[in-house]
């Protein structure tokens, strides 16, 4: 069996990139850039929402507590020789890390020299795991103080109060780290059934960006891997209503001033990762036109000193779920909802401007070709159109596609007020205490 190589060309960017299917099972994404830094990404597709579960085949679904993907990325630095990964690295002169997210591992590093080494070292710790009972009870000492941590860090309360508002049922409720009672549960049994289940390098990709060649690449991945048996998954996600969980959230913290996150639920998600990628271009631009430093509406609340100089502001799509976000700071967090309600309403009946369409476009265009210049966008993008089965080379098309009836017909669907909620962590007041 010989390993499957396919090129990826766009000649509009002037950029390539190569998918080898590799005979381990293994998909490798190569993508070429004369950069000084180089950066790799080995990932799974397995996250936090990953709580149910069984492989094709399996009599029963198998579930398994809250913060278990997080846990098991923890552990998978550790080695049977009670040697450390970071100190493998560090002798290569790469720097490592990892994370969890609600759908995906990953892990990481980047380097200016000793590629193939680190590659090794890389592909080495995430297919050798290593769990005993004592060393997974040391860890449920560590990652307890770290959800305790968590649980004191307004910005985390402030996102997770804002999802769980949107969401009554959907797994991205569920905190990345779990609770402190979930991890109690954790065992080293149950974290080699999910390593078993989920870290299958059919289930699991490889993405490169830098000065290397897919021959190299190659040459590592078949000194460090074996071939893995195919393998189907099965995930049971708990159906959602299309109503959102509640309005509002709040939560006093030691914070100098409020906190607001706005949300707004959007459940018309397309089976089609192509459209679901051209949906993400029209919101991008949509959001750049409604809450960038060149909207009347931000100039405003930021010269009436409503908002701060930052205002965070975003969309995102995948097959699970999908919504819009702004955040930021303020005195006054139902006047600014309000605020941005009336200024949505008053566009919703005018339509966007032609002459703002076509800026904040070519803005949103431009953000996308001069992420090319940096090794760990590229990786990461990649990473996100492989794991959503899109295409990365057709992101700049698309974008150049949207239209202003585009914006518009998701100005008038997208932002409903039914659909959105607000989130706020306020100031503690003298003699208050922190509530949850």
């Amino acid at each position: 069996m010989k390993n499957e190589i396919i090129i990826r060309e766009n000649g509009i960017l002037g950029e390539k990139y190569y998918k080898i299917r590799h005979t381990s099972g293994l998909d490798i994404y190569v993508f070429p850039k004369k950069l000084s830094t180089a950066y790799a990404l080995f990932a799974t597709r397995y996250g936090a929402s990953d709580n149910c579960f069984r492989l094709e085949g399996d009599a029963e679904f198998t579930t398994v507590p809250d913060g278990i993907a997080h846990f098991l990325e923890h552990k998978m630095f550790e080695n049977e020789d009670g040697s450390d990964a970071f100190n493998q690295y560090a002798a290569t002169g790469a720097n490592a890390n990892a994370f969890t997210s609600s759908q995906t591992t990953a892990y990481l590093f980047s380097c200016t020299e000793n590629f193939e080494e680190s590659l090794g070292v890389l592909l080495d710790m995430v297919t050798h795991p290593y769990f005993t009972e004592k060393t997974v009870q040391k860890e449920q000492g560590i990652i307890a103080q770290e959800i305790r941590m968590g649980e004191d860090n307004p910005s985390r309360a402030l996102y997770y109060g804002m999802i769980r508002s949107l969401y009554s049922e959907n797994h991205i409720r569920i905190n990345v780290a779990g609770t402190v009672e979930s991890i109690a549960e954790i065992n080293a049994e149950l974290l080699y059934r999910c390593y078993e289940v989920f870290y299958n390098l059919h289930n699991m990709a490889l993405f490169i960006c830098g000065d290397v060649t897919p021959e190299s690449v190659i040459a590592v991945a078949d000194a460090h891997l074996e071939i893995a048996p195919p393998m189907k998954i099965e995930r049971r996600e708990n159906p959602e209503p299309a109503e959102i969980a509640q309005k509002r959230f709040l939560r006093k913290m030691q914070v100098a001033k409020p906190l607001f996150a706005i949300g707004i639920k959007d459940t018309d998600i397309s089976p089609d990762p192509a459209q679901r990628m051209r949906r993400q271009c029209v919101m991008d631009i949509l959001n750049e036109i409604l809450f960038s430093r060149s909207s009347s509406l931000r100039n405003a609340l930021y010269e009436e000193g409503l908002i701060g100089a930052s205002l965070s502001y975003g969309y995102g799509v995948c097959d699970t779920h999908s919504y819009s976000s702004i955040s930021g700071e303020s005195k006054d967090p139902e006047e600014v909802y309000s605020r941005i309600w009336a200024y949505i309403r008053a566009m919703q009946e005018s339509g966007v401007d032609s002459a703002a369409f076509e800026r904040c476009k070519r803005v949103i265009y431009a953000d996308c070709v001069a992420s090319y210049d940096d090794t760990s966008e590229i990786a990461h993008a990649l990473m996100d159109m492989v794991f959503d089965d899109e295409e990365l080379f057709d992101e700049p098309e698309a974008i150049a596609s949207v239209t202003v009836e585009d914006v518009n017909n998701l100005l008038r669907t997208v932002f409903n007020e039914e659909k959105a909620v607000m989130a706020v962590i306020a100031p503690i007041s003298d003699g208050e205490e922190e509530n949850a």
